[in-house]
């Protein structure tokens, strides 16, 4: 009967992200998860840890498998269960321990998004809640405040399945409290617009050769964008390709250099767009700012590499476990932040990876207007990464409080208002162009202005009260 509660609780946390996408099953989830071990040994709660770790994480990240095999996802999978391992330690909850509970699970998940390689945080429950009722408290205290109510929640149906109604209620009613304030922080839209038209090209092939007729690709981002154009009512401000739409280097190919050109200046329209870049024997994933009269502008060289994706660390150890290693060239990844500026407008690009790294989205979002989220989720085919990241997207959109037009090469691309809210989407594995007027907001949200504080606070002020009141306790 235990097992059966943990499979169930694992399957309805995993529920919560794409393709079912249903904010409130992770909280289900965890209540499940917190009934099994309050009666458990130590031994057996990391046990039941970890098989709900590897049933929930290994759903969730499935399609990692796809075209490599299973022995990476498996890894993966692991290694995202080893962070909730610690979450033994507080059980069983009692009192001030049921506060500390949140605490420990955001602090599992800083190092989760930190460590390895620079972290690996897909998986952070508050990605799951883009469309929770109460996800304007992104904008107040960020993903991990998110992660924090949404833990406070489980452990809200946890006591109504105890019949401890005036302890649910009390958790509820200050959950909402802050909801409602968080609510009433949001700022209003911005009185300036951009007209943005962007480009979802298609691939020839899915997987990891979708690049090998790489020359196609771009053809294909170069066709649908005249066609767009043509047969377009408004002319955009900005046209947006995503990464590895030029998945050639255009400061070296002439005939790639030469069509871009002809493009941005017959039409008068600058572009941003993904390439690959040579440097030395290594390559380098960028994000170009192409102009109508000056040519390339500026560059954004990606930051964050996907490890095993864009570079392979511990190669001679990896190599082991998939003969696909050594089809990987290391990429070699930038060191600032680069912000693409369109007559006045500050668009942060936004690489891929880049998209789960705390510390670089406030830089970028600090210094921006509008994101841009390039992406390529050719190398995952159908699978529903492409929506888990979408949804991600529309959590960070709210968490900076900025419009977001995340494109991707073969979908799913879209539009998304700085309330995390789609406006435009696009379907999966189709080619397509997506235009709208953006709202542009160039102030900053409470969630940037506090940084890494409001985490901290999550962190160690539950777990340090409850402290404080045992030893009181105590005397």
């Amino acid at each position: 009967m235990v097992i059966a509660y943990i499979v169930a609780g694992a399957l309805l946390y995993s529920g919560g992200y794409a393709p079912i996408s249903m904010w409130f099953l992770p909280a289900i989830g965890i209540a499940f998860f917190v009934a099994v071990l309050q009666k458990e040994s130590l031994l057996r709660r990391l046990l039941y840890i970890f098989l709900f770790g590897i049933i929930a994480n290994g759903v969730i990240l499935h399609w990692t498998s796809t075209y490599v095999g299973a022995v990476p996802w498996l890894l993966l999978t692991t290694l995202e269960t080893t962070f909730l391992l610690p979450l033994a330690l507080i059980f069983p909850l009692q009192k001030w321990r049921y506060f500390a509970f949140p605490s420990v699970w955001v602090l599992m998940e800083f190092f989760e998004s930190r460590f390895p390689f620079g972290g690996f945080g897909w998986t952070r429950i508050g990605f799951s809640q883009a469309d929770s009722p109460y996800k304007s408290i992104a904008s107040v205290a960020g993903v991990a405040g998110l992660s924090f109510v949404t833990v406070l929640l489980a452990l809200v149906f946890h006591f109504l399945t105890r019949r401890k109604y005036r302890t649910s209620l009390t958790i509820f009613g200050f959950t909402s409290l802050t909801v409602l304030i968080s609510m009433a922080l949001l700022p209003m839209q911005g009185p300036r617009t951009i007209n943005v038209l962007a480009i979802q090209g298609g691939v020839p092939k899915l997987g990891l050769e979708f690049n090998a007729r790489a020359a196609q690709v771009f053809h294909n981002h170069l066709n649908e964008t005249y066609l767009a154009l043509k047969n377009g009512k408004v002319k955009p401000d900005l046209i947006v390709w995503p990464e590895n739409a030029v998945d050639v280097d255009p400061f070296t190919n002439a005939d790639v250099r030469n069509a871009i050109d002809v493009l941005v200046s017959n039409e008068n329209i600058p572009i941003i767009l993904g390439a690959v870049k040579t440097f030395g024997s290594h390559y380098q994933n960028v994000s170009i700012l192409w102009d109508p009269h000056t040519g390339p502008s500026s560059i954004y060289i990606k930051n964050h590499l996907t490890p095993f994706g864009e570079y392979i660390p511990l190669r001679s150890w990896a190599k082991n476990f998939s003969p696909l290693v050594n089809d990987v060239t290391d990429f070699s990844p930038g060191r600032e932040i680069q912000i693409h500026r369109i007559a006045g407008v500050h668009v942060g690009p936004v690489i891929c990876f880049d998209l789960i790294d705390d510390q670089l989205l406030r830089k970028t979002a600090i210094r921006s207007d509008i994101l841009a989220v390039q992406t390529n989720n050719a190398t995952f085919g159908t699978s529903p990464q492409s929506k888990q990241q979408l949804a991600i997207a529309r959590v960070r959109a709210i968490e900076h409080q900025k419009s977001i037009v995340s494109i991707s090469t073969s979908g799913v691309s879209a539009f998304i208002d700085n309330l995390g809210n789609i406006e435009q989407e696009t379907d999966l594995n189709t080619s397509a162009a997506i235009g709208a007027k953006i709202s542009l907001q160039n102030g900053t949200s409470i969630s940037d202005r506090l940084g890494n504080r409001v985490e901290a606070v999550l962190i160690f002020i539950p777990t340090l009260l409850w402290f404080i009141v045992r030893r009181m306790r105590a005397k």
